[in-house]
């Protein structure tokens, strides 16, 4: 089966995702109550540049993958998934406005700059990582599902040839660099949900793929480990 897709007008997607960004630049910018904050316009400036040279590269070269990552509104399969889905976007909340409040407003908490320096590289090579994904994978989804009209496959090239879940790597550590790049550790709370819940979700979803995705099975016995090389 042949699934084609129309690709999605390169204005339309730069625009929304410049809305986007002002809308992140809010949610920063608001709490810490000044736009005076060179670590607030270095994360929008990363983030920015990685999300355009992200939706550009999958219109070209992936448009299906553009269209499914970019719908607003979208219904997990698995009623766990629906429910790590609204955990992690109420973590996500607090996880980007208390920088703001925290490290800016009220300076409740103090990370030195090594750290902050830390934090950033680590925010770049999580970006890096996910675009990997994003190359390498036409069925990263924002839900688990298996996608049996794209004939489904499993992926072992790229960085899936070291772990099985990449994209769940990527996103562990960008919420923790965030953290520690804003010069939040109060933020590294509702990251630990959201990164707690995402651990639930890279081991319900690999038992999951080894149920119903053929091939799973003999790629997590050549690949074993899930998320973080030689400890799980």
């Amino acid at each position: 089966m042949v699934y084609i897709s129309e690709k999605i007008s390169t204005g339309k997607m730069v625009m929304s995702i410049l809305v986007f960004m002002s809308l992140l630049g809010l949610a920063l910018f608001i709490p810490a109550g000044t736009i005076l904050w060179l670590e607030g316009w270095i994360y929008l400036m990363i983030f920015t540049t990685y999300s355009l040279i992200t939706v550009l590269y999958l219109n070209k070269h992936d448009p299906e993958l553009a269209k499914e990552r970019r719908k607003n509104k979208f219904k997990a399969e698995k009623r766990w998934d629906q429910i790590i889905i609204v955990i992690v976007g109420l973590g996500f909340i607090p996880w980007i406005i208390v920088p703001g409040y925290d490290a800016v407003r009220y300076q409740w908490s103090s990370v030195p700059i090594y750290l902050k320096i830390v934090g950033f590289v680590g925010i770049i090579l999580s970006f890096v990582l996910l675009f990997q994904v994003t190359k390498k994978n036409s069925f990263a989804a924002r839900i688990v599902k298996i996608q049996e009209e794209k004939e489904h496959q499993v992926i072992t090239t790229g960085p899936y040839k070291y772990i099985r879940h990449p994209m769940y790597t990527a996103c562990l550590f960008l919420i923790i660099s965030h953290s520690l790049a804003l010069g939040s550790l109060y933020s590294l709370i509702p990251g630990a949900i959201v990164n707690i819940a995402l651990i639930i979700r890279t081991k319900l979803e690999d038992n999951l793929l080894k149920e119903k995705l053929e091939g799973y099975i003999e790629y997590s016995q050549n690949t074993k480990y899930k998320i973080i090389p030689w400890i799980w």
